[in-house]
């Protein structure tokens, strides 16, 4: 359940209905770490997931290319809503065109319709074509563009594109030259970054999300079980900050935070780099092989563990404590603040033994040579 965002789920679903009927459009989602973009993601996907005469939500986001109808629903018009994701990862912010290989590949047999120099030129970046010239700035955005309004030939198509701030800059650059061109296509377009982390979207629509009032704070709180009066303490620490307003509940903040002078933001990080650093060492490093790889890869993430000597059970206090679980072929952080907080908690000689038992376990080229750079960087 989402909490105070009435408006901006209005905006969303208007711009998720444009698209079912044919139209085009984007928007930045704005705001501080914790409060609550990734929640709205999630929920955009679900929406889509509904038919759009029933106007229903669901509360599950989607991961690379999914076809998000529910049990076999279609949208309005007769038609599949297409999702495709991607999600910005802190150790892969200097791969070039990394963000673009998570959101095309699983639809690369989409460029056969594209005009050949395009084509050619996603493929280099795919690393599945001939062409091993760096491709064109121009090209690649054009590329993109022509791809999306492809995919929307079949029905709408709803892009999300999440902690944009950590996008790499080629894959910023060909979105965002995309999204300002979208017109007639049916294909809705949602960024989502942090407000502090220097991410500008020129030409886009934004949408900054505020913090939560007393009102909806207390509501959540309520929701939570914990006793109505210690909320006003709660809110007042948390600054009406979704995630904070967890956190420190869970941390039964009822008592003084000792890092309350510093931004709310830095605070949850504090916290979570105080939980993080009371877990077992193993479960630390596990943690840590997760944050550097990024993506969630089970199998990449067993072979580096076993080369240092961990293995996937030393994860279970992590899990048990809620900071990251193991789903369906893929260990995944609650929230990125806790993936950075762990990895920009490690010391950086652990961090390197990290990424290049990473590089060495690794069978995808690419990914070899993102984690060999690391490594040297």
């Amino acid at each position: 359940m989402l909490y105070g965002r009435a408006a901006e789920q209005e905006r969303l679903a208007g711009l998720l209905a444009e698209a079912r009927a044919g139209r085009s459009g984007a928007l930045l989602l704005r705001g501080e770490a914790g409060i609550g973009k990734t929640a709205l993601l999630d929920w955009l996907a679900g929406t889509a997931a509904a038919p759009a005469e029933e106007g229903t939500t669901g509360d599950r986001g989607t991961t690379g290319d999914r076809r998000a109808t529910g049990d076999g629903e279609t949208a309005g018009d007769g038609r599949e809503v297409r999702v495709l994701r991607v999600t910005g990862v802190e150790p892969e912010a200097d791969l070039a065109f990394g963000g673009l290989v998570q959101l095309l590949w699983p639809v690369q047999d989409r460029l056969n319709a594209l005009p050949a120099p395009q084509a050619a030129a996603l493929r280099a970046i795919l690393g599945t074509g001939r062409e091993q010239r760096g491709p064109d700035r121009f090209l690649t955005g054009l590329a993109v563009l022509t791809v999306l309004a492809e995919l929307a030939e079949d029905g709408p198509l709803l892009c999300l594109v999440d902690d944009a701030q950590w996008l790499d800059r080629a894959t910023a650059e060909a979105l965002l030259f995309a999204a300002r061109r979208l017109a007639a296509e049916g294909v809705a377009m949602v960024l989502a970054g942090r407000d502090d982390d220097g991410f500008t979207a020129p030409g886009i629509p934004e949408l900054t999300l505020p913090r939560l009032d007393f009102e909806d704070s207390s509501r959540l709180l309520a929701d939570r079980g914990r006793a109505p009066a210690l909320h006003s303490q709660i809110i007042t620490e948390s600054a009406g900050n979704p995630l904070a307003l967890i956190e420190f509940d869970a941390a039964r903040s009822d008592q003084p935070h000792q890092h309350a002078p510093l931004p709310v933001a830095d605070r949850v990080s504090s916290a979570f780099r105080a939980r993080i650093g009371g877990l077992p060492e193993r479960t630390r490093l596990m943690m840590l092989i997760a944050a550097a790889e990024g993506r969630g890869d089970l199998p990449l993430l067993l072979r580096a563990s076993e080369l240092l000597g961990v293995d996937l059970g030393d994860l279970a206090e992590a899990e048990r404590t809620g900071l990251m679980y193991v789903m369906d072929g893929a260990v995944t952080f609650r929230h990125p603040l806790i993936a950075s907080a762990t990895y920009q908690g490690a010391v950086l000689a652990r961090r390197i033994a990290v990424h290049r038992a990473l590089a060495e376990a690794a069978t995808d080229p690419d990914c070899r040579a993102r984690h060999l750079l690391a490594v040297a960087t």
